[in-house]
């Protein structure tokens, strides 16, 4: 991410956070590269271990409790590979005195996608939405019916991810219509 001073930043879980500074080319390289990797490993072993729970795990998705302890375990997980990743590069950098803004996080996100990657990110989360929705009302399409609280809340989930998507088209397409955009979210005068 880039910040209003135009620093370059280091987010590991988003605008929550303090981020670190990131000092120069090689040092984003490299934690470009461990976070990239981190994300294929994890998410993928996330996504087969779902499918395989969902056919051969009953309790997984009839049971919120189960789903969703389920969930949080891996979330645990990936948080704890990420610390052990990038827990030595990331004790010698420097943090930021505060937070990155919502806006300006979203304004770096936004600097970093074309506005049809954005636009087709937003079509994507909002299609998993559609689906998500037509498989809790026809269950007999896919052979499973997931408890309505899993539906609901997985939906909701993907639905917050649209709306990120689609506040980073806004800005994307702000910065369009009314010139350059300063690294904090700013129009340029």
């Amino acid at each position: 991410m880039t910040d209003a001073q135009g620093r370059r930043l280091f987010c590991p879980l988003g605008f929550w956070s303090r981020p670190h500074l990131i000092p120069d080319a090689a040092t984003e390289a490299t934690l470009f590269q461990r976070h990239a990797s981190l994300t294929q490993w994890t998410m993928g072993s996330m996504f087969l271990g779902e499918m395989l729970a969902l056919n051969y795990w009953p309790a997984f998705n009839s049971r919120p409790e189960v789903f969703f302890g389920s969930l949080a375990v891996l979330t645990v997980l990936f948080l704890v590979a990420g610390w052990l990743t990038h827990r030595a590069m990331l004790s010698r950098l420097p943090r930021a005195g505060h937070r990155m803004s919502v806006r300006q996080f979203y304004s770096s996100m936004a600097a970093r996608h074309t506005a049809n990657q954005l636009f087709l990110r937003v079509l994507l989360s909002l299609g998993i939405v559609a689906v998500g929705y037509g498989l809790s009302k026809h269950p007999d399409f896919a052979g499973f019916a997931p408890a309505p609280g899993i539906a609901w809340i997985c939906m909701l989930i993907m639905f917050g991810c649209a709306l990120g998507w689609g506040y980073s088209l806004a800005l994307k397409l702000t910065i369009r219509s009314t010139g350059p955009m300063a690294p904090g979210g700013r129009g340029s005068a």
